[in-house]
């Protein structure tokens, strides 16, 4: 009963290292076969142009009760783009995509890196094993699963309609009491297209994609005095290209995180110091307030139950 869970006890894990869970994944099975032990250090990371290094100043991401590396853009980025002042919207995920890639290049192929929006997500206080539940989709990154395909709303109806339909076990509810649906989502109701706003991978692997997503924007980006292409289309259109080959994969069944665009407000039960998705019906890992859930984020960060009873987030132990 969601409503009768016991309150999660927030996981202190220091820099990101786990202990191996009490059901451990002893291998993961990569594209052509290949078998790799699973890693034992991963790293929850963040970036805004606002942000300053090693600071996770934004309040949604105090509720997440791990460390979380923020990461500000290069001044020196080799997009060419100012990094003062107030950075343009599509400037600013360019931006993003530039710091993905020379963070991951800088760690260790093996590391697991959950890569996160800053500004819109939050925790919703789940008691998973990230790493665990990460190791147990069998691939090398994972992409956030959403309901609606904001490529219909560009009208680039074939960008959509590349993506297969996921098992029908993968699906969760279609209550039109819980989903807000248009013309954008899947007539399945399945949660079935891309959202980058969390994707978790190894390091190695994140870097090889993140390579190819910043060399396609490059090539796209022809009048530098125009805003660069949208992000986002970039990142599906090499997903789409690669996702067999390379062993990617969207996270259908939100294991790590919950998109709630599309989604009504009634889709998130308000628990002490958690989110129950009553879509997924399981508390929340990472949520993504998005797209057409933004007029939730006030509502959340001012929800005293999440953040303590002043709305702050004092921690499960008083302090």
């Amino acid at each position: 009963d969601a409503t009768t869970d016991a309150p999660p006890a927030p996981l202190r894990l220091g820099a990101g290292r786990v202990a191996p869970p009490a059901t451990a994944v002893t291998h993961v099975v990569l594209p052509g076969g290949r078998i790799r032990a699973p890693p034992t250090e991963w790293e929850v990371v963040s970036f805004d142009t606002a942000a300053v290094d090693g600071a996770a100043p934004f309040p949604l991401l105090r509720s997440v009760p791990f460390p979380v590396r923020m990461l500000a853009p290069d001044p020196n980025n080799d997009l060419g783009i100012v990094t003062t002042g107030a950075v343009p919207k599509y400037r600013a995920l360019a931006l993003k995509l530039h710091t993905w890639l020379h963070f991951a290049r800088g760690s260790p192929p093996g590391k697991v890196l959950f890569f996160i929006d800053a500004r819109d997500v939050l925790w919703g206080g789940c008691t998973t094993d990230l790493l665990s539940a990460f190791l147990a989709l069998n691939k090398t990154i994972v992409f956030a699963a959403e309901l609606g395909c904001l490529a219909y709303q560009q009208k680039q109806a074939s960008q959509c309609d590349r993506f297969p339909e996921p098992p029908p076990e993968l699906r969760p509810t279609s209550d039109p009491d819980l989903l807000d649906c248009d013309f954008t989502c899947a007539p399945s109701k399945a949660f079935k297209f891309l959202n980058s706003g969390v994707v978790v991978g190894y390091a190695g692997a994140l870097a090889t994609f993140y390579g190819e997503v910043l060399a396609t924007l490059s090539a796209r980006w022809i009048n530098r005095a125009k805003a660069p292409p949208f992000d986002q289309d970039i990142v599906i259109d090499t997903y789409l290209e690669r996702w067999r080959a390379r062993g990617y994969g969207l996270d259908y069944t939100a294991a790590l995180s919950v998109q709630a665009h599309r989604m009504k407000r009634a889709s998130l039960l308000v628990q002490p110091r958690a989110l129950y998705s009553r879509v997924f019906q399981k508390r929340a890992c990472f949520v993504h307030l998005n797209g057409g859930a933004k007029w939730m984020l006030p509502v959340f960060a001012n929800e005293p139950l999440l953040f303590g009873s002043d709305g702050s987030d004092e921690s499960d132990d008083g302090s």
